[in-house]
This record gives structure tokens, C-alpha cells and sequence, in this order.
């Protein structure tokens, strides 16, 4: 019976991080959030996956401001399209690697940029987008590559670390989405 008490309080200090219990990280807003907010729709579509007309039907139910698409190839591509009139802005780089990447958007981009940070085959994207209130701000959109079982985590890490520094430099508002490959053995949700 203690080894049951012991083994259990062992595993809450890791699950007491998900619930309420656990201060959170994001700070409150004091700014008003009429004409600050949007919503934003993250999706891994995963480029094997063919529940193409599956994954617009979720979109259209959730209709958000911004929808960052992780994975997509040329196929997956084709079928997005159909959403172009419902986001007039977009970045839109599909590759048939597993790290595809597109980004919809219906308020308006600016300094919008495909970028290559840490390996020459896999892409990030860099944008602004303005709300209605006028305030601009950063977005990267990322997917880096998965750290294999026992190994360092280094290739991610430094993508994540490119990313971190140029948002200190910019010191405007910044999101960062997208797959981030984060793994039971990494330190990077840590840094």
C-alpha cells in the first residue's frame, strides 16, 4: 500500500501541471479585446490522410480568422484551394516531405516569407497580419523535424531558437503555431 501512495504521488507531479490546480503561464490581457481578438484553427492534416472533405467541413464549422495547415502536399493543396474565397490572404508552400505548410488567413499579411531556418527542406513561415484595431502582429508558423527516440533534439531546438531570438528582436506581439514536434524526452518546452 505505500508503494501505491509513493508511485502516486510520483505521477501527479506531472499530471498536476494539466489541470487547475497549476498556475498558467499566458498572462491576462488588459487590453480591450473588441477588434484585438481572432481565432486561429491549428491542424497536422497529416499527408497521407485522405478525409480531405472531412477536414473542410471542420472548417467550415469552426470558421476561423486564421487557419495554419501543417503537412500539406500538392493533393491536400488542391482541395484547400476550395477555401480561398473564404481567406483572401495566404502563404502557401506544399511539399510531398511531410512538412508542407499553409497559411489562410482572412485579415490582411504583410512581409509575408517562406523561410528555411535550420535544414534546406524544411520550411517555416514568417508573416504579420493586422487586426481590426490596427495592431500588427508576428507569426511564425512552424513544423520543425521530430527527434527520434534516445536521440538529441538539437535540429528542432535550433529552429525554435532562430524563432525565439528574432522574436526577442522585434519586441511586437508573437505567435508561434504549428506542429512543434515536442517529445516526452525533450527540454525544449523547459528553455
Amino acid at each position: 500500500m505505500i508503494i501505491l501512495a509513493v508511485a502516486m504521488a510520483y505521477q501527479i507531479q506531472f499530471v498536476v501541471v494539466y489541470t487547475p490546480l497549476y498556475k498558467t503561464q499566458a498572462k491576462k490581457s488588459n487590453r480591450p479585446s473588441e477588434g484585438n481578438s481572432f481565432t486561429l484553427l491549428v491542424s497536422n492534416v497529416r499527408m497521407e490522410n485522405d478525409e480531405k472533405e472531412r477536414f473542410l467541413s471542420l472548417v467550415k464549422r469552426y470558421n476561423p480568422d486564421i487557419l495554419m495547415i501543417t503537412e500539406p502536399d500538392q493533393g491536400w493543396a488542391a482541395s484547400i484551394s476550395k477555401l480561398d474565397g473564404d481567406f483572401p490572404f495566404s502563404v502557401k508552400y506544399p511539399l510531398s516531405n511531410t512538412y508542407g505548410m499553409m497559411l489562410l488567413s482572412k485579415l490582411p499579411l504583410t512581409e509575408s516569407a517562406v523561410n528555411f531556418l535550420a535544414k534546406d527542406d524544411i520550411p517555416s513561415i514568417f508573416t504579420r497580419f493586422t487586426l481590426p484595431s490596427g495592431s500588427i502582429i508576428n507569426f511564425f508558423g512552424v513544423h520543425p523535424e521530430p527527434p527520434q527516440p534516445g536521440t538529441d533534439t538539437y535540429e528542432r531546438d535550433t529552429e525554435l531558437l532562430i524563432i525565439g531570438k528574432k522574436i526577442k528582436e522585434s519586441g511586437n506581439p508573437t505567435i508561434v503555431a504549428g506542429d512543434l514536434n515536442d517529445v516526452g524526452w525533450s527540454v525544449t518546452s523547459k528553455l
